[in-house]
């Protein structure tokens, strides 16, 4: 200041017209100045104080005070006390702390300022959505788990279920694969039922698919777990409900327009590293004589392979000495050709909000588009999405609302050309052998190599696999109040279609171990087409009455009426031989057409109440009844009654605990109750017979028409009852810094359908299910969260969910407990029978000491190198005995697939304008058998073959068969056929640990401050970066994905584990994600 003032006087002491003398000047300006700064002096008030909690007057260190509309701010001292400066007496003081209702106050004339601030645990007013109704989260007495938005805020995905993953403790989420667009599965506490079962997912009260919804329009997201809190809808939702709010406009508010976007990029988490092409030669040369077959690489071969791989020559194939056949002696990353190491997507949201005295209006349209990273044939998966949401105040007693979500995306992804290639181009990526290439020169012309060992031309060339959907979803409805009474009305209506078309081309290759001729590979072209047309109606009306009593009690009644139907229509035609690849229509192909139809419907037809009591909003009862009718019974078996009832205590409002200000909850809660699944895929009634457009025989030189007999329907099937009993407690200390739910359960799955007895073989179809097997899960849940303040700009947050359960069967018709059937009384499901091994055989003095391994197979070729197992029954030799659980010989239950401990942990940290999250997900305990080429190498013999460092590099070997001498080694000696048949018995030496912890999300962002949004005329803006999957940490083989193990898996909510077999880890790959995102408003 000094040093500015100074040049100021200077400045003006050089005018020229000036007369004063510089010190007669300088004294003036001084002056001025001096009564200037005084001013400003004076304009300050500093205002101090004490601030104290209203129960029981303790001070409150730490708590933030600041001048609103500035950046002055201070918090106060470990007794309370605080001291601020303020500009002038309409200053503001704005009081904020966590656990209690924010106070401004403004200053007046006062220096002194004393304030008393009252508890607000704001979580116990929150108002949970539930069926039919809301509720505050400090009153409900079920099992319910709650999310909002913000989980979902700046994350790069397509569809909301990823989103939800970690989330709510019991909501069990796992994405079946990474091809672009593709859905996930979602469970609710674990096993379900022999015939499968799933949570009811509704949207703003009206059924929908999870993965049509924006994530970007959820207002919130509410888990009904138990069947107390499910029980109102009855028998879809046997396994829990799913309730999706979407935002809405609100009344007296200006119209708000918000965009949100984001690009970014991808690339594959875990894929398998193969190795080069010399150290695959030498282990497929081993391989084969392990198997007394004959080598496929030759020393020249050899040679040319090693060459090439060190860089000493280009070439990738020679001419053989006979001229007859070519040597193939390339380095070949197939891999590389197939991924991409940064595929693009992004996401984009417009919104528009507002209302008027009577009514709230909420528009929003969005657009996603996911690049797959498989590089070749671009993949993708691309949606538009148009949400609308509309309701009305027509006079005092009459409100109407009316809801629009419609959707369609498009799905394009490569097409196998049929038998050979496996379920998926990935069997063809990992077995394509490094030596070979895409294409070879045939006088000038490039002709692809073998389709089924040539992934780059099978997807370059072939087809493409196309589906198209349309989603429309309304509803509208009316809500009427006289007084304590209210009557509400909803009629939904959704529509869908889908189209998809695949199609194949016929394709030519070349063998280099034929001299190059030129053949027809794979099968004919063809196309096929199919149109799918599903709609689904619903209505209800249902009264609410309420009643506040001065005496402290409190009843709430629901008393409604609702009805569900179902249709499905398909449309399918297929042919051969096209005469135009250029032109894809049935019309277009020479060949013998296929046409047909397919058509099933369900029915619902449901009355429900509910009846809520309270006592001063200490002692709570709930109970609920459904009665449903289903047409997926017969007549005399279709209808069921479905009660449930749970209670609560909240103990923390008893006198004796009102002096415990720490305690702001202390709520016990039980809950018991019964639903119907009809899930199954046999309807009624029963169609005998479908037509068979061919025959598999021929008759006077034609394949004719046939029948084909359906599994008949049981005249005594009915319901599957699902019970489940649920006791919890939730608990909020701290003014509502720390936030903790547990809850343990059990449910039951009673009279599941199982297949009844045996038909005679004649009638060629299965026998009719019945009633007659019993599932139990055990299980427990719980949700930790912490919330702080440590001052006015720095607070954060950590939130830990985990949830564990387990399922046995309780009651199934398997009298001997044969192990080759799926279940026996007593499984516990996921459980992995085995042998136990010892270890490798290091000689033949072994071999010859150990117990007889021939019924294993292979006996003949048994020799060092290979997987010694262990006599447990000490009968001398190796086997499965009677292969019951009584006499399972010697094999044992050695791990269990199904996961536990499914946990999450977010966390976040905002400081100014800059925020921080972290969300990592895992599951802590789960075995897994692996089994396949990716992770054996030879299983499926020279055709299928895959070598990976990580095998080589472990593989045993005495030096004899040109490998590195490595006796100590994990892996067995390269085998096949049936030996690697006799190595890979399920056993504990390659049982897996599956357990991880992954790093799903980090996002940093910058909210832009108040000053420049009114500057910019904007509400808000916003900056950040994200990325998803960044780390994985695993003891699981490093060539598969712990969240991805097979293409098989069914790890939510299934009973029965597949090991994937040969295809273990052939499968689309999940991606990293790496995203650059804005929101702004207006």
């Amino acid at each position: 200041m000094k040093n500015s003032t100074t040049k100021i006087l200077n400045r003006l002491s050089k005018w020229p017209d000036t007369k004063m003398k510089f010190g007669t000047l300088a004294h003036i300006c001084l002056l001025f100045l001096f009564l200037g700064s005084s001013g400003m002096t004076l304009a300050q008030t500093t205002v101090t104080g004490v601030v104290t909690d209203a129960n029981g007057g303790l001070p409150l260190p730490g708590l933030t005070i600041l001048v609103k509309g500035t950046t002055t701010g201070t918090v106060s001292d470990i007794e309370g006390k605080y001291s601020i400066q303020v500009p002038n007496s309409d200053a503001v003081l704005v009081f904020s702390y966590i656990g209690y209702e924010p106070q401004e106050i403004t200053i007046g004339n006062r220096t002194s300022l004393d304030v008393v601030m009252s508890e607000d645990v704001s979580s116990l007013n929150e108002v949970v959505v539930v069926g039919y109704g809301t509720q505050k989260r400090g009153n409900l007495t079920g099992a319910v788990g709650i999310t909002d938005s913000k989980v979902l805020e700046n994350r790069p995905i397509t569809n909301l279920s990823q989103g939800l993953q970690g989330v709510v403790p019991g909501l069990n989420i796992a994405s079946n694969s990474g091809t672009p667009g593709s859905g996930t599965s979602i469970n609710i506490r674990g096993a379900t039922s022999i015939n499968g079962g799933s949570p009811l997912v509704l949207v703003d009260g009206a059924q929908m698919d999870i993965n049509n919804i924006n994530p970007q329009d959820i207002e919130s997201v509410t888990v009904l777990k138990d069947a107390a809190s499910a029980a109102i809808y009855g028998a879809r939702a046997a396994f829990g409900v799913i309730l999706v709010t979407t935002k809405k406009g609100n009344k007296n508010a200006k119209p708000k327009v918000t965009y949100s976007g984001n690009f970014y990029a991808s690339s594959p988490t875990i894929i398998p590293n193969k190795t080069d092409s010399y150290r695959y030669a030498l282990y497929v040369n081993s391989m084969r004589q392990n198997g007394g077959q004959s080598i496929i690489f030759d020393d020249t071969n050899l040679g040319l392979i090693q060459d090439r791989v060190e860089g000493r020559i280009s070439t990738d194939y020679s001419l053989k000495p006979d001229g007859n056949a070519y040597y193939v002696h390339a380095n070949n990353d197939w891999a590389d050709q197939v991924f991409a190491t940064a595929a693009p997507g992004q996401n984009h949201n417009l919104s528009v909000s507002g209302g008027t005295e009577k009514t709230a209006y909420r528009a929003s349209f969005a657009y996603a588009k996911e690049n797959g990273i498989v590089k070749l044939g671009d993949d993708f998966f691309e949606r538009f999405n148009f949400n609308t949401n509309l309701s009305t105040q027509i006079n005092s007693w009459l409100t109407t609302s009316f809801q629009v979500n419609f959707s369609k995306s498009e799905q394009d992804l490569h097409n196998l050309p049929g038998s050979g290639f496996g379920p998926s181009i990935f069997h063809v990526t990992w077995r394509a052998r490094p030596t070979e290439v895409p294409y070879y020169d045939i006088d000038g012309v490039p002709v692809q190599l073998f389709s089924r060992l040539n992934p780059v031309a099978t997807i370059e060339n072939g087809g493409r696999d196309n589906t198209v959907n349309y989603n429309l979803n309304t509803k509208a409805g009316v809500e009427m109040k006289w007084g304590d009474f209210s009557v509400l009305s909803n009629f939904t209506y959704n529509p869908k279609f889908n189209t998809r078309q695949q199609n194949h081309k016929q394709m030519y290759s070349v063998s280099p171990a034929s001299n190059f001729n030129v053949n027809k590979d794979a099968e004919a072209s063809y196309i096929d087409k199919s149109n799918q047309v599903n709609t689904y109606y619903a209505f209800d009306m249902y009264g609410k009455w309420a009643k506040d009593w001065a005496s402290g009690h409190s009843v709430q009644a629901t008393l409604g009426y609702n009805q569900e139907m179902a249709t499905f229509t398909n449309n399918y035609a297929y042919n051969t031989l096209l005469i135009s690849d250029d032109i894809l229509s049935i019309s277009n192909t020479i060949g013998t057409p296929i046409v047909t139809d397919n058509y099933y419907d369900w029915a619902l037809r449901s009355v429900f109440a509910r009846v809520n009591y309270s006592f001063k909003d200490k002692y709570l009862l709930e109970v609920n009844g459904r009665y449903d009718g289903s047409s997926r019974f017969n007549k005399d078996d279709r209808y069921g009654f479905f009660p449930s009832v749970s209670a609560g205590w909240r103990i923390s409002d008893e006198g004796f605990l009102q002096d415990a200000t720490w305690l702001n909850l202390l709520k016990v809660r039980a809950s018991y109750g019964e639903l119907g699944n009809q899930n199954t895929s046999l309807y009624y009634p029963f169609v005998g017979y479908n037509t068979v457009t061919q025959t598999s025989w021929i008759s006077d030189g034609t394949r004719p028409l046939g029948l084909s007999p359906q599994n008949p329907i049981g005249s005594t099937r009915t319901w599957e009852t699902v019970a489940t009993t649920n006791f919890g407690v939730d608990m909020i200390f701290l003014q509502g810094r720390l936030d903790v739910t547990f809850d343990v359960f059990q449910r039951n799955t009673s009279d599941m359908l199982v297949a009844g007895a045996a038909l005679p073989g004649v009638f060629g179809a299965a026998a009719p299910q019945k009633n007659a097997a019993d599932l139990r899960v055990n299980g427990w849940e719980s949700a930790i969260g912490w919330k702080d303040q440590i001052n006015k700009d720095l607070t954060y947050n950590i939130n830990f969910v985990i949830s564990d359960s387990k399922a046995e069967i309780t009651k199934y018709d398997n009298p001997s407990k044969t192990l080759s059937s799926a279940y026996y009384e007593g499984k516990m499901i996921g459980e992995i029978w085995g042998y136990e091994t010892v270890g490798l055989f290091q000689s033949e003095e072994e071999i010859t000491n150990a117990p007889d391994h021939s019924s294993l197979g292979g006996a003949n070729l048994l020799a060092p190198g290979d997987v010694r197992y262990a006599d447990l029954n000490g009968d001398g030799e190796i086997n499965n005995g009677a292969n019951t659980v009584d006499d399972s010989g010697d094999r044992k239950i050695i791990g269990n697939a199904s996961p536990r401990y499914n946990y999450g942990i977010r966390a976040g940290l905002q400081y100014k304008g800059f925020d921080l999250s972290v969300f990592f997900q895992g599951v802590a305990k789960r075995d897994f058998w692996l089994d396949g080429p990716i992770m054996f190498g030879g299983e499926g013999g020279y055709g299928n073959v895959i070598v990976t460092d990580d095998l080589y590099n472990n593989t045993w070997s005495d030096g004899t068969d040109g490998l590195p001498v490595n006796t100590d080694a994990y892996y067995f000696r390269p085998s096949q056929a049936a030996v690697i048949n006799r190595n890979t018995q399920i056993q504990t030496r390659y049982l897996q640990d599956a357990s991880y912890l992954r790093l799903k999300n980090l996002t940093v962002g910058y909210n832009f401050p108040t000053s420049l949004m009114d500057k910019w005329k904007m509400s808000n803006a916003r900056v950040f970066v994200s990325a998803e999957n960044l780390v994985t940490f695993t003891k699981l083989n490093k060539n598969f994905d712990p969240e991805i193990l097979d293409p098989g898996q069914d790890n939510l909510g299934g009973t029965n584990f597949s090991n994937g077999g040969s295809q273990s880890g052939k499968i689309y790959p999940l991606s990293k994600r790496l995203s650059f995102g804005l929101t702004i408003g207006f």
